[in-house]
Parts: structure tokens; C-alpha cells; sequence
């Protein structure tokens, strides 16, 4: 993630989701959320990767990730 529209980007689509407290840090990846409900993350990922970005499994825990730009 390289610039604040990427991390808007992001939050807008956490939010969406129905992420509450959302927060993403552009300059170290890092992205920080509440669930409301349990819930699975995989379709979080998996839209997060859509949006051209690679979701790091070292972060990959309930209400935080770790992502960065995918090379296209």
C-alpha cells in the first residue's frame, strides 16, 4: 500500500462489510478493525485481494491484517 487513497480504499470496503473502528495504516500495511459479529475472515481477505492487494498470513488474525501492494 503506497498512498492514502489505497488505505480509503480499504477502509471503505471493511466498512461496508460491516467493520466498525476501522483503521489502516497506508505507510507499514497495517490494518486494524472490530468485528461486530463472529465471522469469518477469508471473505474479508478475499475482497481485499480483489482490490489489488496481497494479504500477509504473519497478521492474518481475527480484527487485524497485515497487506501490502500485489504486483499486477
Amino acid at each position: 500500500m503506497t498512498c492514502t487513497n489505497c488505505a480509503l480504499g480499504v477502509r471503505k470496503f471493511l466498512e461496508k462489510e460491516g467493520m466498525e473502528e476501522v483503521y489502516v495504516d497506508f505507510s507499514n500495511g497495517e490494518v486494524q478493525f472490530n468485528m461486530p459479529e463472529a465471522g469469518k475472515i477469508s471473505p474479508l481477505v478475499k475482497g481485499i485481494e480483489k482490490l489489488g492487494f496481497e494479504v500477509s498470513e504473519d497478521g492474518l488474525e481475527e480484527g487485524s491484517l497485515n497487506i501490502s501492494s500485489s504486483a499486477w
